[in-house]
């Protein structure tokens, strides 16, 4: 009943995403070295209105080859796949949105920050392929033997661009269609993935960029619309391929496309005095003959600002007509003269008996001052014996009326010598050594070093060393005649004395030793358990027809159906039918007919004949 539950879900999904919005690729680039992106796009119909249609990607499965367009080795197959996570991230992306995956070992240059924001303005996901908000399979398939995605148990949080690594010379990259196991919902290949290729470009990808231009029509299959282009010069992740490709992105959502018939220019007017936040700035739209709406990055919605300090904003102008467009432009407020220039050099700490010491700043013809009184005169001269201990603030002043700028440091003043101790405890294991003072220490003890701090003075550190404890473990264990045991995760036939060096929570060794002793044992009764019924259900419980042999094995034997086909061989190392036909998949509810051959430990042969229900 899971099983036709989950067939059901992605059925209906499938049906969703194939007459609404759609994910498609837009861009693919093998970047320099192992430099490899993708770029997808969800698309769907025109619209100008809000909401934007969103799609549910979750679950959705990304991947390389998986065998369709090419089978075997050789053709770019890695083995794995990554999707979507089952995470509520996903689970409204508007169209028009570009979601830009990448090699995180690798990351290619052009692409832009990793952004996972709604909200930026800017239509775009970027993320590394180890991103939690992505899943990796936990078994080898889709492989160079199978093509079969796994079902949910073996995705796992947090994917890798290993599953996705595309070959140079044969290789495709894909959106499979999770309902057939067959023909992609998108797929761009090269070199010999040739097998129902939908999007096809011949030779290798070596230093490539294959992208969606729509120069032809919007026809994403269409391979005239796809260009072959040259990586560092024709790569654009995260943004259009194409002036067309923009255009029929923005027709999608009107905010994520780029409308070159609205441009805008500024008027500025910079700062007069550095601080005085005196700039302004103005707006006018060239090329545009609809009304408009103004929004600044500091938060006004009027064509004009001002009052603005000395810095970097943006405005985005939207026109108000019935499909709006919106643009942006950036606008620099250069600062005004003096804009916090002035700085004064520092003099670090000073002792109460030290001469009296010149303070520079960086520029000439202002005017010092201190909260110290007489420890500072009109030329910048700090006495320490005047000022005493403590902490002084000393100031520089230049300029007049609203262009006046300061800067101002802090000076302690201390006793010419203050010693100080320091003390820390540190543990090693034992027979390791620790660097104190210069030296290698190897034995537990106290260790004294003295250093001259930088008022002169005696500063003394004491270190405690210890070790850890460490113990070594014995133990004796046995074993029967002809039989093995497994110690150290290595098989041993032969008695004697086995020791592995083996390191604990603290980073220190020990010997675990085992004295392996042998037995003689008497032997099992030849007795051969096999059920009748079994539930192949994915569950911990009876879901495999198992073959139980004490005082002997199982030599060999088959299963086959009322058709005589054999969907299983048994085997010594293979006593247990999951309930898989041939082809991979869970067998029909029914009763199967068993024939298994066992022997025992004094070689006496017996065959046994019966039969199997198989219950889903």
């Amino acid at each position: 009943m899971i099983r036709i539950g989950l067939t059901f879900i992605l059925t209906l999904f499938l049906i969703t995403f194939t007459f609404s919005q759609q994910l498609i690729i837009n861009e693919v680039s093998q970047g320099t070295n192992s430099g490899e992106y993708v770029e997808f796009v969800v698309i769907g119909n025109q619209i100008c209105t809000l909401p934007i249609p969103s799609i549910d990607l979750r679950k959705v499965i990304i991947d390389d080859n998986n065998g369709y367009f090419a089978p075997g080795s050789g053709t770019g197959i890695a083995a794995g796949a990554v999707r979507f996570a089952d995470n509520v991230f996903w689970s409204a992306i508007p169209q028009g949105t570009y979601i830009v995956i990448y090699n995180e070992a690798d990351r290619n240059s052009a692409i832009p920050a990793d952004d996972i924001s709604f909200t930026d303005g800017n239509c775009r996901i970027i993320l590394p392929a180890s991103s939690t908000l992505l899943e990796v399979t936990n078994v080898n398939s889709p492989s160079t033997l199978t093509n079969l995605y796994p079902p949910n148990v073996n995705w796992v949080v947090g994917g890798n661009w290993a599953p996705l690594a595309m070959s140079n010379t044969n290789d495709s990259f894909q959106i499979p269609n999770l309902q057939v196991n067959g023909t992609p919902l998108h797929a761009v290949s090269w070199g010999n993935n040739t097998n129902g290729a939908i999007v096809y470009f011949s030779g290798t990808s070596t230093n490539k960029v294959f992208s969606f231009t729509n120069t032809t029509s919007n026809d994403w299959n269409n391979q005239s619309n796809w260009v072959s282009g040259t990586v560092g010069v024709n790569e654009t992740p995260g943004a259009a391929n194409s002036p067309e490709n923009d255009s029929w992105i923005g027709s999608m959502n009107p905010q994520c496309g780029i409308v070159p018939q609205l441009t805008l220019n500024t008027i500025n007017q910079n700062e007069s005095c550095s601080g005085l936040c005196n700039g302004a700035s103005s707006v006018s739209v060239l090329n545009g003959t609809s009304s408009y709406s103004y929004l600044w990055s500091n938060g006004a919605t009027t064509q004009s600002v001002s009052n603005l300090c000395a810095g970097n904003y943006s405005v985005t102008v939207t026109s108000n007509d019935f499909c709006p467009i919106s643009s942006t432009i950036a606008v620099t407020i250069q600062s005004g003269i003096l804009l916090n220039q002035l700085s004064i050099d520092s003099v670090g700490i000073l002792t109460l008996n030290e001469s009296p010491i010149q303070l520079v700043s960086n520029e000439i013809g202002g005017v010092w001052s201190s909260n110290c009184n007489t420890c500072l005169n009109s030329t910048g001269n700090f006495n320490p014996t005047n000022s005493g201990i403590g902490t002084f603030q000393v100031c520089y002043e230049l300029g007049s009326g609203q262009c006046t700028t300061n800067t101002c440091i802090s000076i302690s003043v201390i006793n010419p010598c203050t010693p100080q101790s320091t003390s820390e405890m540190r543990t090693i294991c034992p027979g390791d050594s620790m660097l104190i003072s210069n030296n290698w220490e190897t034995n537990s003890g106290t260790y004294t070093s003295t250093y001259l701090s930088v008022t002169g003075c005696d500063s003394i550190h004491t270190t405690q060393l210890s070790h850890f404890e460490v113990k070594d473990i014995q133990e004796y264990k046995s074993f029967c005649t002809s039989d093995s045991i497994k110690i150290h995760d290595k098989w041993f036939s032969n008695p004697g004395i086995y020791t592995q060096s083996i390191q604990n929570s603290d980073g220190c060794f020990y010997n675990y030793t085992v004295n392996l002793i042998e037995e003689i044992c008497n032997t099992e009764p030849f007795l051969v358990f096999i059920p009748n019924a079994f539930n192949p259900d994915g569950g911990k419980i009876n879901n495999e027809f198992g073959i139980v042999v004490t005082g002997g094995k199982v030599k060999d034997g088959f299963i086959i159906n009322r058709w005589g086909e054999i969907l299983f061989n048994f085997s010594e190392d293979n006593t247990s039918w999951n309930g898989l036909n041939s082809k991979g998949q869970v067998a029909q509810d029914g009763v199967y007919t068993y024939v298994v051959n066992c022997i025992s430990d004094s070689n006496e042969e017996q065959k046994f004949v019966g039969f199997v229900t198989l219950i889903k």
